[in-house]
């Protein structure tokens, strides 16, 4: 039973131990910087526990031991699914393991963009001291759109609650039972981009939601909205998003996540209405250790014939 660990996925000595229990793990640190290593990494290998290496279907193809795919993530989009269900590879991840950390990224990210945190942090450190610069909003009393109201979806929603914000929601499955459970009001897209002060995304990205925020979206929004990202930068047109800044159509903008790729990401750097950082809301001591934790149980529940968290469950029937 041989199990790779193909990149960097953080465990502590006992969740190594457990692993170990489960057969015989090979351990490599950092991304496979071609597909020749990532395919001498992974010869032989049943199982694949992975945080960041893309498998296409043609790295699939040469993998012919290859039973699970455990991804040390709740995204899985750099993995081909469809490819892996075809050879009859199951494919795991980690549900929900971050939802506490992400939301309360999100409300720190509205906090920093709505009262100028970073930028007054850094004119105070330059050696000023003007108070005067930095005049902003409060949370209460505004509207929240939040598209998507998953496991972070909601967690976000409790929170913005508990600041006195009003919460509405744009989801694919809208029900008076959850607006209920959930205190909130359900609302089509445009409806939530014309009325939300602030919008933040929860939701995957797929065929469907990718570019779910445009030019015209951004159009929809008030002038003193606010967009938040925490989930995947190709969830907006990055570009679009830059000239809306630039042009000041929207106050704002703060993102966990962006496209270094893409040509406006240099421009979107020297922009004084954004704020962001490098991919950090899953980044805790609490959630990384959750994660570990399921993502290797995946590995000892499909071993046992008790898969867990699979996300293309026909392959079970194959």
């Amino acid at each position: 039973m041989k199990i790779v660990v193909l990149d960097d996925v953080n465990m502590s000595l006992e969740q190594k131990k457990f692993l170990e229990g489960l057969g015989e793990v090979h351990t490599y640190q950092g991304i496979p910087q071609s597909n020749d290593e990532l395919l001498k990494r992974a010869e032989g290998a049943k199982v694949l526990i992975l945080g960041w290496t893309k498998i296409s279907e043609d790295t699939l193809k040469v993998l012919k031991s290859l039973k699970l795919i455990s991804v040390w993530a709740t995204g899985y989009d750099y993995v081909d699914v469809i490819a892996a269900t075809r050879f009859g590879i199951a494919v795991t991840n980690v549900p929900d393991y971050a939802k506490i950390s992400v939301a309360e990224l999100t409300i720190g990210l509205m906090l920093s963009a709505i009262r100028h945190i970073t930028s007054a942090d850094v004119h105070v450190k330059d050696g000023n001291y003007e108070w005067k610069l930095f005049k902003g909003n409060q949370l209460f009393g505004k509207t929240l759109g939040l598209i998507g109201i998953g496991a972070i979806g909601s967690e976000v929603a409790r929170l913005g609650k508990s600041f006195g914000m009003n919460v509405i929601c744009y989801t694919r499955n809208p029900s008076k039972e959850r607006a209920n459970k959930l205190g909130l009001e359900f609302a089509d897209l445009r409806k939530l981009l014309k009325e939300s002060d602030i919008i933040s995304l929860h939701i995957p990205l797929n065929d469907d939601t990718r570019n779910i925020i445009g030019k015209e979206q951004i159009g929809l929004m008030k002038s003193s909205a606010i967009l938040i990202n925490t989930s995947r930068a190709e969830l907006i047109d990055q570009p679009s998003l830059y000239n809306a800044l630039k042009e000041k159509k929207i106050k704002g903008a703060a993102l966990d996540v962006i496209d270094t790729k893409d040509d406006s990401y240099k421009d979107i750097l020297a922009l004084d209405n954004i704020v962001l950082t490098p991919h950090i809301g899953f980044n805790t001591e609490e959630a990384g250790t959750i994660k570990t934790d399921i993502c290797f149980q995946n590995v000892k529940n499909f071993l046992s014939d008790t898969p867990s968290n699979v996300v293309n469950k026909e392959v079970l029937n194959k």
